[in-house]
């Protein structure tokens, strides 16, 4: 029940018998009590033509003229009638009436179409002439004609059900005839089969209670199809209360049951497209907010119990509680939405997968055709997960606005001048040392403004660098002179990272200026002391070379002489034996020493003008044994190999054989005079180095007191044996100029082991 206004219940206390007309038929629609009254027909009046309640002066003719006139003029027109169906077929007397049709129009603007006729009905004295005219209206030649004028099917039907009249229209509908009456299962025959159950059970019921007979069903045509008609029969009876026949009439439904059919899909189709749409709808009649209808999504939030035809606040009370049925009061009293933005809702239901939801909607008023509000739509969409994600999303920024605050404070603490960008390289952060340094402010120094602060010859290098690293994603680094705020340049060594989303996007630069003012002029000083050191050493190789080239002739010219003066001249001295052999030894010494000169000139020459090429260490190893054969024999030494780690690498070959040959014959040179020889030459990679290990068992060097002069030139450790001191210098110049070392492992009297790492040789064995 609702509180809108019951129309029916006013209509009936009206004391006018009214009636109220559909305009096209003239078919009731509405009828109030006094009017039931007044015809005093025990069955419904609703749907019956209001010619057939009616007799009219002048007949049909005349009522359709007043009908016409009304329509025409849009005015009432009156006339007088008498009732067509008294309470008592009996009943000799007509009761005359002046009947007042007035228009009711669809709405108050110009154009409305016609919706009602409303007619009412007065009591009136009747002149002779009317009453005379009832009476031959009343015969059964004027009955039969007005059963063939209404465009109904007409039939009359005795006591036990048996047809004794079909009207013209009925005939001509169905093909069939009245001589056909009492063909057996005639009516059946014409009823659709899905029907005549229901038919055969209602007929039966009608004619063993004498109840008024009313039904709706598919009645087949002449030519075999079927449309719906309403069948309805009113039983007469005798002055003893018997029923003597039935009147009954079909009347076509066909379009309007289809059309409420098709209503009712369209209303199904409607009902399942809501219960599918992700949205919680529901319909509130009246002022207690009845529920009218509820989607399948709002029947699960309130549990199953947001039942049709229940108030919304008996069937939901914590729409009380959370202060949403004062809101659909509100939007009921005055007609104006309300907008839901993220409301809260709280399930009381504790088993309840989610306790707290959000909505976003509307409370929207449904309005009559009057205006007024009849009803709230109730539209809201579930944001729960949306709002959840806000909230989330407000946490997270709060907790990265803190660590961005610690991040800044952290990066005013850095002793350095620190900054961060956008991916696109903008500034949008300087610490307070920028500021301190350069004197300038943020509004100069942000975005792209710390170019003008650069040095104007480094500024293009600067901003290719940065580019690079923009486009790349790489880190950037540049050397660039920066203006202080009393206008002097530093040095400084500009650094920046990208720091990156989870997804690899870069989220910021985060970069540091370090003054490196004292270090890059520490740096090119050094530079230059190194640039003299080259020239230098230049000039000791070319001294070296011209010494030893200029030395060599006269030292040629020195022992050819010595050797003329052996073969021409006799020495009677007895010590003279002694001096030749003394001044033999000096020229091999100086021969010595000139070539050890000539081989350090190689060296250096052979780094920087003689091509690497693949050595197989077992080759060149026996290639210089070979070319100390005599020595190895004549001492009775042991060389084992072995190259399995690294049995081929890519080195100047003159500069290794100098290696292997130089430690080999120092090897045999100081070899133990009590004990062979032994030696064992092997290759390893260890800590990305090639290492080249020369392991001997002879007399050892003393290093905690020669450690410091091993690589001096010239440089000697054992007086009994001769030598240049020039083979262990050479050794360590190669490993040195490429880039590698010597280590040295010696114990006096057990033999020393030297290891020479050359890491270049090490990254083409790795290849």
């Amino acid at each position: 029940m609702t509180d809108l206004p019951d129309f029916q219940l006013l209509f009936d206390a009206l004391p006018a018998p009214c009636l109220a007309l559909l305009p096209h038929n003239q078919t009731v629609v509405a009828v109030n009590a006094a009017a039931q009254a007044l015809v005093g027909c025990s069955g419904p009046l609703l749907g019956r033509a209001a010619i057939e309640l009616f007799g009219v002066e002048g007949g049909p003719l005349a009522w359709d003229a007043a009908v016409a006139a009304v329509q025409n003029t849009k005015q009432p027109s009156q006339l007088p009638v008498y009732l067509r169906l008294p309470a008592e077929l009996g009943q000799v007397a007509p009761r005359v009436m002046h009947l007042t049709l007035t228009p009711v129009w669809a709405g108050s603007e110009l154009g409305a179409p016609l919706r009602y006729l409303l007619c009412q009905l007065q009591e009136y004295q009747p002149t002779a002439s009317v009453v005379a005219a009832a009476r031959p209206m009343l015969e059964q030649e004027q009955f039969l004609f007005l059963a063939d004028l209404i465009p109904q099917l007409v039939w009359i039907a005795n006591a036990a059900g048996r047809y004794q009249y079909f009207s013209a229209r009925w005939m001509a509908y169905t093909g069939q005839s009245l001589a056909n009456a009492d063909i057996p299962g005639l009516w059946r025959s014409m009823t659709h089969p899905d029907d005549q159950p229901r038919v055969r059970a209602r007929w039966r019921h009608s004619l063993s209670t004498g109840e008024p007979y009313e039904m709706e069903h598919r009645f087949r045509a002449q030519d075999g199809s079927f449309r719906w008609f309403l069948s309805q029969a009113l039983p007469q009876r005798d002055a003893t209360g018997q029923i003597v026949r039935w009147f009954g009439t079909s009347t076509d439904i066909d379009d309007q049951k289809r059309t409420r059919q098709l209503l009712e899909e369209k209303d199904q189709q409607l009902q399942e497209i809501l219960s599918q749409v992700p949205a919680y709808i529901a319909t509130l009649i009246g002022p207690n907010h009845v529920y009218h209808y509820v989607n399948e999504r709002a029947q699960q939030l309130f549990r199953g119990q947001a039942r049709v035809g229940l108030p919304a606040a008996q069937a939901a009370p914590e729409l009380v509680e959370q202060g949403f049925i004062d809101l659909i009061d509100e939007v009921y009293r005055t007609g104006e939405p309300i907008v839901l933005h993220e409301v809260p809702f709280q399930s009381p239901a504790p088993e309840a997968a989610r306790q707290q939801w959000f909505f976003n909607g509307v409370f929207q008023p449904l309005l009559n055709e009057q205006n007024h509000t009849k009803g709230i739509l109730v539209f809201g969409i579930d944001v729960t997960e949306q709002v959840q994600a806000k909230q989330q999303a407000a946490e997270l920024l709060e907790e990265i606005r803190q660590q961005d605050q610690e991040f800044r404070q952290a990066l005013e603490g850095l002793p350095t001048m620190a900054w961060v960008s956008r991916p696109d390289g903008g500034v949008t952060y300087y610490n307070q040392r920028w500021y301190d340094f350069t004197g300038g402010t943020f509004e100069e120094l942000q975005e792209w403004g710390w170019e003008q602060f650069i040095h104007p010859h480094d500024l293009p290098n600067t901003l290719h660098r940065w580019q690079l690293a923009l486009e790349q994603g790489t880190r950037f680094e540049a050397e660039h002179r920066w203006r202080d705020q009393h206008g002097q340049y530093r040095w400084f060594l500009a650094r920046a990272e990208a720091i990156r989303r989870p997804d690899g996007r870069i989220l910021r630069w985060l970069g540091t200026n370090t003054d490196v003012h004292e270090e890059r002029e520490l740096r090119e000083q050094l530079q230059a002391q190194n640039a003299e050191l080259l020239r230098s050493n230049q000039s000791l190789d070319n001294f070296v070379y011209t010494t030893s080239h200029d030395l060599r002739q006269p030292l040629n010219n020195m022992t050819g002489i010595f050797e003329e003066l052996r073969h021409t001249t006799q020495f009677r001295d007895p010590q003279s034996a002694q001096l030749v052999g003394m001044f033999e030894r000096t020229l091999q010494q100086l021969y010595a020493t000139i070539n050890g000169l000539s081989e350090l000139v190689q060296v250096q020459k052979q780094r920087e003008y003689v091509a690497t090429e693949l050595v197989a260490l077992a080759d060149l190893t026996a290639e210089v044994l070979l070319s100390i054969q005599e020595q190895l024999v004549a001492s009775g030494a042991t060389v084992t190999t072995d190259f399995e780690a690294a049995p081929v690498v890519l080195f100047v070959r003159p500069s290794l054989h100098s290696i292997l040959y130089n430690l080999l014959s120092n090897a045999l040179k100081y070899a133990a005079p009590n004990r062979p020889p032994r030696i064992r030459v092997s290759s390893a990679l260890l800590a990305g180095n090639l290492v080249l290990t020369i392991q001997d068992n002879g007399l050892g060097i003393d290093l905690a007191r020669f450690g410091t002069q091993l690589f001096q030139l010239f440089r000697r450790f054992h007086s009994h044996v001769e030598g240049s001191g020039m083979g262990l210098y050479i050794v360590n110049r190669i490993a040195q100029g490429h880039g590698g070392r010597v280590e040295v492992d010696s114990i006096v009297g057990e033999g020393s082991t030297f290891r020479v790492y050359l890491p270049e040789a090490a990254e083409t064995v790795a290849g």
